[in-house]
């Protein structure tokens, strides 16, 4: 539990921060007495107004003579946050009350000498504790249980020695219960039946249950439902070949209220979108093909407005000039995938041509490149490890040369000739790796700027 409080203290005093020697400072040049001491009082620190108005004097922002009782009020007041934040969140998690020594006995509060304040951790905590039954009687309340849960949650608080706020529960419940029917009025409008068939299904079957039946908020839910289900019958209807005068039979065969308006701005928007994407998939490599689509409309389900043409061709012209620019041309010859020229025009398709086919060799190029750059870091890997084993055999021929007791003998003598031949072998791989680095680097810079030739070729056609 002492884990658990120091965890709480922690969280808040993260909340009004530790103030850094540069706050301080900022601080003492404000010159706002009564906010220094409400800053130490949050922190949980004991009034220090001597140590403070010392620091302060150093920094050539002395205090004034009313400095030290704006510093009392301050931190009296800085004190009560503390302990009114400590208890509130205590009665926020559901605990006890009696939490409060456990936060009065925690080595934070022992080492700083923090000033205890039970009745401001009491009122934090009531306020919190309200909350907390709030929050549980919404809960239960949109989950649909009855009111009469409040009893096992009275228990359940006097076992574990927690207060319980009937009233706060029973606000939150009821705040839950009417968000609970609204909910279940707004789901069975969007089913398309009527209220007077479901509502007195719903209330019979909730009063059996021992339910409060809030018939204001479900059929506010079911208001705001009904607008839904009209709408997405609107939009489905109109991509469907259904009409509107279809629907209206059945709704008046159920009795279901008829919203006309609602419908048909759906309608009319659904394939205001429809057309417009028509015309954008079309204007990708395709050519235009309105008529084609007009006279399959009615075989397909959808209806052609008076905007249709105005808003396919608008759609189609601007995917076309997407697609047949030398961008995007150079940009599908890079990885290959085809491209319909013949639809972008006599005028243009040379151009798109030679700059798909620019974008196709930079592709190829931009391999050679890769594969150049590649080699070049491998080679330079291993070149770097040549020179190592060279530098380090060298440093010990010249060891050994230094060495005045080194005996000469026949082993020494044959070890010295071993390690001369391999520093030669070293020295002849140095300078083979140092060509082929130099060989690479030419073809790096060659493929580079045949890069840099391709793209600018391609972008200029």
């Amino acid at each position: 539990m002492k884990k658990l409080m120091l965890l709480i203290l922690a969280a808040i005093i993260t909340v009004t921060g530790c103030a850094s020697n540069q706050e301080k400072i900022k601080a003492c040049k404000i010159g706002n007495w009564q906010q220094i001491g409400e800053r130490d009082g949050q922190e949980g620190y004991a009034a220090r107004y001597t140590e403070r108005k010392e620091f302060c004097d150093k920094q050539d922002a002395p205090g004034t003579p009313q400095a030290a009782v704006d510093y009392a009020n301050g931190w009296a007041k800085g004190n009560q946050q503390l302990w009114f934040r400590l208890g509130e969140a205590d009665g926020l998690k559901g605990m006890a009350a009696g939490n409060y020594s456990a936060h009065a006995s925690t080595k934070f509060m022992k080492a700083n000498a923090t000033p205890l304040n039970q009745p401001a951790y009491q009122s934090g905590w009531t306020q919190g504790n309200a909350n907390y039954w709030l929050a549980l009687g919404e809960k239960d309340g949109r989950e649909g249980q009855p009111e009469k849960q409040k009893e096992a949650h009275r228990a359940a608080a006097l076992a574990a020695s927690v207060g319980f706020s009937e009233s706060s529960y029973l606000q939150g419940w009821r705040i839950g219960n009417q968000g609970y029917w609204n909910e279940l009025g707004h789901r069975d409008a969007r089913s398309g039946e009527p209220v007077t068939t479901l509502l007195p299904v719903r209330a019979k079957d909730s009063r059996a249950l021992d339910l409060f039946v809030d018939e204001a908020a479900y059929r506010l839910g079911w208001e705001n439902g009904l607008l839904e289900y009209w709408s997405n019958l609107g939009m489905e209807d109109a991509v469907n070949g259904k009409h509107f005068a279809m629907r209206k039979k059945e709704a008046m065969q159920k009795g279901l209220k008829i919203l006309e308006t609602t419908y048909q701005t759906s309608w009319e928007n659904s394939l205001i979108e429809y057309w417009s994407k028509a015309g954008a998939q079309d204007g990708w490599g395709r050519p235009d093909f309105l008529e084609q689509r007009i006279a399959s409309a009615g075989r397909d389900g959808v209806f052609v407005i008076q905007q249709t043409r105005e808003l396919y061709r608008a759609a189609w012209q601007a995917e076309h000039a997407r697609y047949c620019n030398n961008e995007n041309a150079f940009a599908m010859g890079r990885v290959s995938q085809p491209m319909n020229i013949e639809v972008c025009g006599n005028e243009r398709r040379l151009s798109l041509k030679r700059t798909y086919d620019a974008g196709q060799d930079y592709e190829q190029m931009n391999a050679k490149y890769q594969r150049t750059l590649s080699d070049i870091n491998k080679l330079s890997e291993k070149r770097n490890q040549t020179g190592q084993r060279l530098q380090s055999l060298e440093e010990t021929m010249r060891r050994d040369l230094r060495n005045k007791d080194r005996k000469v003998n026949i082993d020494t003598v044959a070890q010295d000739k071993r390690r001369e031949a391999d520093r030669n072998e070293l020295l002849a791989n140095v300078r083979d790796q140092d060509r082929q680095l130099e060989e690479l680097k030419r073809w790096e810079d060659r493929y580079s700027q045949q890069l840099r030739d391709l793209k600018r070729e391609g972008y200029a056609n």
